[in-house]
């Protein structure tokens, strides 16, 4: 950006240690650094219709319990929603203990009367889900995110609404249990969250009824995966003859080595693919939406300035202000351009409702200059929390 900014101070919540003074911060922000947030409460989110009960209510769903249960006995079939209303009840409370048993005997109780196909199930366990996320427990977390993939689809057509809604989710999910460090091997999360977008993106392509807010969803998508692909640091040589096959479904197991060469290949040409996949959103806005136009441009000269570009980076900026000053508001390009942002500024993973908690393992208050060219500069640690 034409603008030098001096002695910025930014908490950010650091997922690896230590910070070196020499690294290339592109490589970190987003698969290992993020903006904690200050004096933010944690929410509970919402993963359902239910609202959080009052004690009266809680007291009324308790009531209805035993009086299903005098009638039917403990496995009765309408058990199930008081079950999951007192569930959420202890959840938004924040008895994520007490939230858990009373999900999942709503669950099995689910199971036993409607079968495993039951839209109810979908909604237990994605509130099973967002318990275990606000509990700490990330594993559990990830192993009902990829059963409640399974039930919608997997990605697999036909690829309506929900069933892209439902696989952005999942995708969002992999990037982020990626930056987590969870169990099993982080770099096939990515690969198979690129691949399925791929194959998403192909599909809708070909369909002329897909919204057009559907695949600009879906092409944000791939570029959150690229960035993270492209901000993973490995060394590992990407000539080995290697499969080209681009099917990699969830839960499929493909070895270390293959995962690796296949994301190095990716790598190799991820910035002009992050270039084109911006370039088609750009083919598609008219001649009368410049504002639309110059959120893209922004996008685009974002993209080179992270990858190490920026005399391209300048040719997409200068456009947008250009833009922006043939407008009738003449703040917009102070509004837009008026203050340093750290890039990607959409953030390469959506937050997942975790716990402020689970997401701080450490922070530090850094004080930096930023370069004419947004290079971080002169990085100095205030203070590091644990």
């Amino acid at each position: 950006m034409p603008v030098e900014f001096k002695q910025m101070i930014v908490l950010l919540c650091l997922f690896a240690l230590p910070l070196t003074a020499t690294a290339h911060l592109p490589q970190l922000y987003g698969a290992k650094f993020l903006r904690a947030p200050l004096d933010t409460p944690s929410q509970a989110p919402d993963c359902g219709s239910g609202v959080d009960p009052s004690d009266e209510d809680a007291n009324r769903q308790r009531r209805q319990i035993e009086e299903i249960e005098s009638r039917q006995g403990s496995y009765g079939g309408e058990l199930a929603e008081p079950l999951t209303d007192l569930g959420r009840h202890y959840r938004n409370r924040g008895d994520y203990v007490e939230a858990e048993r009373l999900y999942t005997r709503a669950l099995h109780l689910v199971r036993i009367n409607e079968g495993l196909n039951s839209e109810l199930q979908l909604v237990l366990l994605k509130d099973l889900a967002a318990t275990y996320r606000l509990k700490g427990d990330l594993n559990r977390a990830d192993e009902i995110e990829g059963q409640v993939f399974r039930l919608q689809g997997g990605g697999r057509p036909p690829h309506g609404k929900r069933e892209i809604e439902a696989s952005l989710h999942y995708m969002a999910w992999q990037r982020q249990a990626h930056s987590l460090g969870l169990e099993g091997y982080n770099l096939q999360r990515l690969l198979e969250a690129y691949l399925l977008n791929e194959r998403l993106l192909a599909s809708l392509a070909q369909n002329e009824r897909t919204g057009e807010d559907d695949y600009t969803q879906l092409i944000f998508s791939q570029l959150s995966n690229l960035y993270q692909i492209l901000g993973t640091d490995f060394q590992e040589s990407a000539t080995h003859s290697v499969a080209s096959s681009t099917e990699l479904h969830p839960s499929q197991s493909a070895s270390p080595l293959y995962v690796r060469q296949r994301i190095a290949r990716i790598q190799i040409k991820g910035v002009r693919k992050g270039h084109d996949l911006l370039d088609e959103l750009l083919s598609m806005v008219g001649p009368e939406e410049k504002l639309h136009r110059a959120s893209l441009l922004l996008e685009m000269g974002d993209w080179y300035q992270w990858n190490g570009e920026p005399h391209k980076a300048v040719r997409d900026y200068a456009e947008l202000e250009r833009i922006l000053a043939s407008q009738d508001d003449p703040g917009l390009v102070e509004k837009w351009l008026g203050a340093p942002t750290e890039l990607p500024s959409r953030g390469p993973q959506r937050q997942i409702g975790t716990d402020a908690a689970v997401m701080e393992p450490g922070a530090v208050t850094t004080v930096f200059d930023v370069s004419a060219r947004g290079q971080v500069e002169q990085i100095e640690v205030i203070a590091l929390s644990r």
